[in-house]
This record gives structure tokens, C-alpha cells and sequence, in this order.
């Protein structure tokens, strides 16, 4: 028998954990989504299109959507 208490401590800690990896790959503070108020329309946005690209199939469709977006934002720099 599972103690649902632990189960859910472990996966607190998993997403805990995912949540410093996106903060470091973003190049912010580890502390970046513990510090923000959440529900805004950035994170907003950026979940749907996690989403988004998590529910494509195709490697190759992942990649154009990859390369689409960073060339939004080399225009932007």
C-alpha cells in the first residue's frame, strides 16, 4: 500500500525540480517561478505553447516551430 502523502511529496519535488531547469534555461534566478505571482498572460503563453509543441508528433514539425520562434526573437534583439 502507497502513503498518498509521499506520492504526492515526491512529485512536488520532481516538478519543483523541472520548474529550476526551465528557470536555468531561461537564464533566471532558480528562484524565478517561486517568486512571481503566477497566472499571468506570459505564463499563460508560454504554457500553451509548451503545449503546444508537446502534443506535435513530428520531430520535424517541433524543429520548425523551434526555428520559427527563434527567429522572432533574434528580430527582437
Amino acid at each position: 500500500m502507497c502513503d498518498e502523502a509521499v506520492i504526492a511529496g515526491k512529485a512536488q519535488t520532481k516538478g519543483a525540480v523541472r520548474l529550476r531547469e526551465i528557470a536555468h534555461l531561461l537564464g533566471e534566478r532558480e528562484d524565478f517561478f517561486f517568486d512571481q505571482p503566477m497566472g499571468g498572460a506570459e505564463y499563460s503563453d508560454a504554457f500553451e505553447l509548451l503545449q503546444l509543441c508537446r502534443g506535435m508528433k513530428s520531430a520535424a514539425d517541433r524543429q520548425k516551430l523551434l526555428n520559427f520562434a527563434q527567429t522572432l526573437a533574434v528580430g527582437r534583439k
